[in-house]
């Protein structure tokens, strides 16, 4: 391969002649690696109208090149035919612009990186100092947000779930919620192990009650009738998130469930008058220890307690759930979907029977009584947010590429949070999400 590199104000121009396959990928890495190991640059153009050829190799030096340059800006120029079905077929081709000629690009890559040397975003975000740690604020949309409730929480703790009851749902219809369900093309291929259920930036991940122990999940690329989420209970979070959060928590290993949600209660109170008593949060979470519980049965009418009782009773609880006195895991990452109700506060605005329908008390939770939270997590190994976060989306997006989902539960209140981006929404109405429910 044959490359060749210009310096165009702050904007480095690369043009590429040749094949992108082992050696070339070799050949441009090096290449790369010596410019932009330089200062001086705030920005990459890569022409590749002389590329014939790409391989895997080359998608993944393109694919290192946009985590090293994020968040400079990144164009490519004249991307082949058979290179641009490569980059589709690899899910990247909607990663960065594509432009016809290098000088186009190279314009608006210099008006990007004009417009990046405006004061830094991060320096104007509105801090708050709370008992258990600091955030930072960056605004969200003033619209009001609610919380849609599918079916009864106590028809899973009856274990009285009939296939009646299963309700299909676009990806796009659950971006975050929680609950019980589960993915497969009929109900017998998920109707007898269903289990906990959470859906997090568009990602759906569910543990099955297959006795594996193991969550499976399907992140969609594009949205369709084909793949349903199957689910007799959910309560999903409809509407923009009123702000999100940045929180550094001022404990080592971290703030619980419980105490995070209790300032963010006490703060909103004294600084929204919009509160009017629950929030629903998601957040990409750096943890230091968790604590949960899975169900081990599908909660449906056949597996019903042959004593009649809920299975969180004393008498049928252990048998029901696996659920952790000391912490599952440690540093790790969670994604994080919850709702939360501050008893301290007046909740006369929200209809009680729909309130009533998403929160329960766990046996095994050993949380405050000032709080009914309900929350869902899902694990990997620890990835490190940026210095500087600022979108909730992009966070949940690099977790859902990088990571490897090893675990999935109802998340206790003991549960430890050390860093975190969250999406905050207050929550305005609790409301049904089928008519005649």
């Amino acid at each position: 391969m044959n490359i060749t590199t210009e310096d165009r104000g702050q904007c480095v121009l690369f043009t590429l002649d040749g094949r992108a396959d082992g050696q070339g990928a070799r050949q441009w890495q090096a290449a790369i690696n010596d410019r932009l190991g330089k200062p001086g640059w705030g920005g990459v153009v890569l022409d590749l109208s002389g590329v014939n050829y790409i391989s895997s190799a080359g998608v993944r030096v393109l694919a290192h090149l946009h985590r090293t340059c994020t968040p400079s800006p990144l164009f490519l120029v004249g991307v082949q035919d058979y290179c641009m079905k490569v980059l589709k077929i690899s899910g990247i081709h909607k990663t960065w612009p594509i432009y016809s000629t290098a000088a186009e690009a190279v314009a608006i890559c210099q008006q990007k990186i004009s417009e990046n040397t405006a004061p830094d975003v991060w320096d104007t975000l509105q801090t708050a100092d709370l008992p258990c740690g600091r955030i930072r604020v960056v605004p969200g949309t003033a619209d009001r947000c609610s919380a849609r409730v599918l079916g009864r929480i106590n028809n899973v703790l009856d274990s009285t779930i009939t296939r009646a009851d299963i309700k299909s749902k676009r990806f796009s219809e659950t971006e975050y919620s929680l609950g019980l369900g589960g993915l497969g093309g009929n109900m017998d291929d998920y109707f007898g192990i269903m289990g906990e259920m959470i859906t997090v930036g568009g990602t759906m991940v569910w543990l099955p009650t297959d006795g594996n122990d193991t969550p499976d999940f399907l992140t969609p690329r594009n949205d369709g009738e084909d793949v349903l989420i199957h689910t007799p209970f959910s309560v999903t979070m409809a509407g923009e998130f009123n702000m999100t959060l940045i929180f550094d928590s001022n404990q080592p290993r971290g703030t619980t469930m419980s105490a995070l949600y209790r300032a963010l209660f006490d703060w909103l109170r004294a600084t929204r008058p919009d509160f009017r008593g629950a929030l629903a949060l998601s957040a990409c979470a750096e943890m230091g220890d968790v604590y949960g519980a899975g169900v081990l049965r599908s909660p449906v009418l056949e597996n019903k307690p042959q004593n009649g009782l809920q299975i969180t009773h004393q008498s049928n609880y252990s048998s029901w759930f696996e659920y952790d006195e000391t912490p599952r895991l440690t540093n790790v990452t969670g994604l994080i979907t919850g709702i939360g109700l501050d008893l301290r506060h007046s909740l006369d605005d929200y209809d009680r029977e729909l309130v009533g329908r998403c929160f329960y008390l766990n046996p095994a939770n050993t949380g405050s009584m000032t709080e009914m939270l309900h929350n869902h997590a899902v694990f990997c190994p620890r990835i490190r947010l940026p210095a500087r976060p600022t979108s909730l989306e992009k966070e949940i997006a690099e977790v859902t590429k990088r990571g490897s989902f090893d675990d999935m539960r109802h998340l206790f209140d003991a549960s430890t949070i050390q860093r975190a981006v969250i999406g905050l929404s207050l929550i305005a109405n609790f409301e049904p999400d089928y008519e005649g429910q």
